[in-house]
């Protein structure tokens, strides 16, 4: 017997929305996120349609292989499946026709999302349109809140968003077991990392973790690969131990596709016409001896694929970049962090700053293009150690760079040496013995101006829509002037522009957008 399951992958915030359920040091960090145009606000892709005549920027249409993974899963278990990439713009379409069959699963997904809105906004929507479709909710949001929050907190939380499920670790393999159970309850006993409704309660199920056979393959059609592009990932989990991340957490131990399965991915993406791959593993380069087959699988197999990557600095030499380029590898994604050694001790990044000056020389050898993370105000972080990063960055190759808030997440190994640090608060408002929110708001708006390379946002852009934009045919000086232009005008926010400037501003920006190719203009 056959079920009818709908899985919500994104969700893509309203300015106005996101402004509104901030704080006031979370506020100015939208600011960096949004453009103001005639008395509106909005997020960068958002704006490039509004002074446009492209009207199809949409990143959340480029499906991650970790819900085309899942949805491939649920077949298996005789469950059609289908996908609403991004709930704001299909939710008075596409899944208004999908809830309207009465589905018994929806699954919502969001791996990106920061606040409790996105859930209360589709479980409302779901409700009221098929009250009998049973909503199961997962996704790094629910991940940090069970780790971060007491149990009167989880609670609410669970009341508030009003799903029938929440998945808050093991996502895709416990996804599968709650639909197994509501095909047959006697599967109870499979449920295992989820909080389940019960009447006007929720209860934990974590029985014994039962493994099941699940098929390791990608349900690949056209119809989420029309832009040439896919986000790819081969393995889940990190090796790496950072202070700041709870991903250890999250994943304790890192899982692989055979790479015979990465072959038979690699053959459908040439069959389906696919040019680009952003490979999305948590940390593709390692181990480096399984990272060498698929480069060399890579090329073998004559792919000619266009590739990024996030990659680990630290194991990185030139035998293993030349093989890089080789394979087709045009940029890398880096969580660089900071150029002061002793913070980044303080993170447990266990690389140096001369690891990554090497590393760098490497990859610029080769023409990769360099995409640096980097952040602001982590416990022993000082005046001193942000001029210092600024100055690295400025005489450094990178191409690209981002900067972020530290989020203090209580889950995190920074937390066990919270009295050495004098550690008070959470989330985006915190303070330590060296410094606090604020100030670090502040000196990352003054970084971003003092920084001579290309600024990206993070909010609904980020690093993997550079491959995109290049994917739609805008050449890479232009995605850079794009992004220069567009910091111009996101500046206002901060400081007001002369209206004549800023028009002539959006004039030029519109002329790059709608000339796409042209390499000239």
């Amino acid at each position: 017997m056959s079920g009818e399951c709908i899985i919500i992958a994104g969700y893509e915030t309203d300015v106005n929305e996101r402004l509104l359920l901030s704080d006031s040091v979370s506020k100015t960090c939208c600011k960096r996120q949004y453009i103001r145009y005639k008395g509106s606000n909005y997020f960068y892709y958002d704006f490039y349609s509004h002074i446009s005549d492209m009207k199809n920027f949409s990143y959340y249409e480029i499906l991650s292989s970790t819900v085309l993974k899942l949805q491939a899963q649920l077949k298996d278990i005789n469950y059609n499946v289908n996908i609403v990439p991004c709930f704001y713009k299909s939710q008075n379409e596409f899944l208004h026709k999908l809830l309207l069959k009465k589905p018994e699963a929806a699954v919502i997904q969001l791996d990106y999302s920061n606040n409790i809105a996105p859930f209360i906004r589709i479980t409302k929507y779901i409700k009221e349109l098929s009250p009998n479709t049973k909503i199961i909710v997962s996704g790094q949001y629910i991940f940090n809140k069970f780790f971060s929050s007491s149990i009167d907190d989880w609670n609410d939380l669970m009341s508030i968003i009003g799903a029938d499920f929440y998945v808050y670790q093991n996502a895709s393999d416990s996804i599968i077991k709650i639909l197994l159970y509501l095909k047959n309850a006697s599967c109870l006993s499979l449920l295992s990392y989820i909080f389940m409704k019960d009447k006007n309660n929720y209860k934990l199920i974590n029985n014994s973790s039962v493994p099941l056979k699940i098929k390791n393959k990608l349900e690949l059609t056209e119809k989420y690969y029309n832009e040439g592009i896919v986000n790819f990932s081969t393995s889940t989990g990190c090796p790496a131990k950072c202070s700041f991340c709870n991903f250890p957490l999250k994943n304790s131990q890192r899982t692989y596709m055979k790479l015979s399965e990465v072959k038979e991915a690699f053959d459908t993406f040439k069959s389906l016409g696919i040019k680009t791959i952003v490979f999305s593993d948590d940390t593709f380069n390692l181990p480096t001896s399984r990272f060498k087959d698929i480069l060399n699988m890579l090329i073998d197999g004559e792919y000619k694929f266009e590739w990024y990557c996030y990659f680990r600095i630290k194991e990185c030499d030139e035998k293993i970049v030349e093989l890089m380029s080789a394979s087709g590898c045009k940029g890398v994604f880096l969580g660089i962090e900071s150029a002061n050694n002793c913070m980044l001790e303080n993170m447990n990044k266990q690389m140096t700053l001369n690891d990554v000056k090497k590393g760098l020389k490497y990859l610029k050898k080769y023409n990769i293009l360099i995409m640096a993370f980097f952040m602001v105000g982590f416990p022993g972080e000082t005046k001193e150690s942000i001029e210092q990063t600024i100055n690295f960055i400025n005489k450094s190759q990178i191409d690209f760079y981002t900067i972020n808030l530290w989020y203090a997440d209580e889950s995190t190994k920074i937390f066990d040496k919270k009295n050495d640090f004098l550690l008070e608060g959470k989330a985006f408002k915190w303070k330590h013995s060296t410094m606090d929110s604020i100030t670090a708001t502040n000196f990352i708006n003054k970084m971003i101006t003092q920084i001579n390379k290309t600024w990206v946002p993070n909010e609904n852009f980020g690093f993997q829509s550079i491959p995109y934009m290049l994917s739609l045919g805008f050449s890479l000086n232009n995605v850079i002037k794009i992004l220069e232009l567009s910091k111009e005008l996101m500046l206002n926010n901060f400081n007001e522009l002369d209206e004549t400037i800023r028009e002539n501003t959006i004039g030029k920006l519109k002329q790059i957008i709608d000339g796409g190719k042209n390499e000239n203009i």
